[in-house]
């Protein structure tokens, strides 16, 4: 269904229009610039195939292999970028006003808390233990284990909480 709210908004649609365009549907942007997209780097994974020295058989097999597999991801993220939000049918208005998005910025500083803390501890506590070795990928790791593990539990929290 298409409905016009007042003359200062535009047409609502199920597939969205384009951000610039008065009634461009952004599936007809997306698709062309889809496929050039894919089809380029489909076209760099011929190319290079070569210069690998690898031992393909087809470089052109390859590159529509290639373009066919990312035409998916070429697609959306191309219709994500020219979609203009407020012209999809059921869309919430301003989404970063929804609850769930208060709940995830709750979370997410929570989380920046605690691993403020918890890291700043542990630098602490390893100043006292010259032995300890550790590998800075495991740290790593363990940071971002720690942070995603703490947001999603603060997140949790928030949701059940209402």
């Amino acid at each position: 269904m298409n409905t016009h709210a007042t003359p200062t908004t535009r047409r609502r649609t199920k597939w969205g229009l384009a951000r610039f365009g008065t009634n461009i549907p952004a599936i007809a942007v997306a698709i062309p610039i889809g496929v050039v997209v894919a089809a380029l780097i489909g076209s760099a994974a011929a190319w290079i195939t070569p210069l690998t020295g690898s031992d393909v058989p087809s470089p052109l097999l390859l590159g529509v292999i290639v373009a066919i597999c990312t035409f998916p991801a070429t697609l959306g993220l191309t219709y994500a970028v020219v979609i203009d939000r407020a012209t999809l049918v059921g869309a919430t208005d301003r989404p970063e006003e929804s609850v769930e998005s208060q709940w995830y910025t709750r979370a997410a500083a929570g989380a920046l808390s605690d691993v403020v803390l918890v890291v700043g501890l542990a630098a602490f506590i390893s100043a006292f233990i010259p032995t300890l070795e550790v590998r800075a990928y495991a740290v790593f790791a363990g940071v971002i284990l720690l942070a995603a593990i703490s947001c999603t539990v603060r997140y949790l929290v928030q949701r059940r909480r209402g």
